[in-house]
């Protein structure tokens, strides 16, 4: 039941988060849903597109990935559905996507660091959050309740929650200080070069859809590294950042 469930996800549109569009493109993103639903997929593709540059939405990206999936474009669907998660890291409906979009595409998804396990528990923005307050927090606890005279358990249960709260937050932040890395190829032609150059010698390919953690920038080229440790220089053209 649980699979069957995942995979009407797949054929779905969520029509949930619609309200994180402004005014000016819920217009074309209820075309790129017609469009969708009316089987004309790579209409609805082109629509969804052109509301990415005007708005950065969750909505968005997972119905694009929706849409290549059904073009069978699985390394842009997967490439979508990724951005997807660094906006909402909890919806278990893009992650399920993701997962199936990789088993189509015949592609063993990366195990996340134990940072990256933490991080994806809430959105980015939460952890600062939650960092900043508690940072504050517990130096106003430790500088001004002896000013007071304010002494006792209390005051120490706080400081200790603060700290513990603190140190999950920067290990969430630090997660997706990683995740921020995370690049996808989009093409089979993704060559792993040894220098920054369209004429330098091809190590090796990355699959279509395989992720790899961008180390730096060079022109027009990435140096990724895979978690199978395969690295080198990919054109840009081919290889695209989550976090852009």
């Amino acid at each position: 039941m649980k699979r069957f469930r995942m995979k009407l996800g797949i054929f779905g549109i969520s029509f949930l988060i619609v309200a994180q569009l402004v005014a000016n493109t819920s217009g074309n993103f209820e075309a790129a849903n017609e469009s969708y639903n009316s089987g004309e997929y790579e209409k609805a593709a082109e629509l969804y597109e052109t509301l990415i540059p005007q708005k950065q939405s969750s909505a968005v990206f997972y119905n694009l990935g929706n849409t290549y999936y059904q073009l069978q474009d699985y390394p842009k669907a997967i490439l979508q559905f990724e951005k997807a998660l660094a906006l909402a890291p909890t919806n278990p409906e893009i992650r399920a996507n993701l997962k199936l979009t990789q088993e189509a595409a015949q592609l063993q998804p990366t195990e996340p660091s134990w940072t990256e396990v933490v991080a994806v528990k809430m959105n980015v923005n939460v952890w600062a959050w939650i960092a900043v307050v508690t940072f504050w927090g517990g130096a106003a606890l430790i500088i001004l309740p002896p000013l007071w005279g304010w002494r006792g358990p209390i005051k120490s249960g706080l400081i200790v929650l603060c700290v513990l709260l603190f140190a999950v937050s920067t290990i969430g932040l630090v997660g997706y200080h990683q995740l921020a890395k995370l690049g996808i190829a989009i093409s089979d032609e993704a060559a792993l070069k040894i220098s920054p150059t369209s004429t330098s010698p091809t190590k090796e390919y990355l699959k279509p859809g395989e992720s790899a953690s961008i180390q730096r920038k060079h022109g027009n080229f990435f140096f990724v590294r895979t978690a199978e440790d395969k690295e080198g220089w990919v054109d840009s053209d081919f290889f695209k950042p989550v976090w852009d």
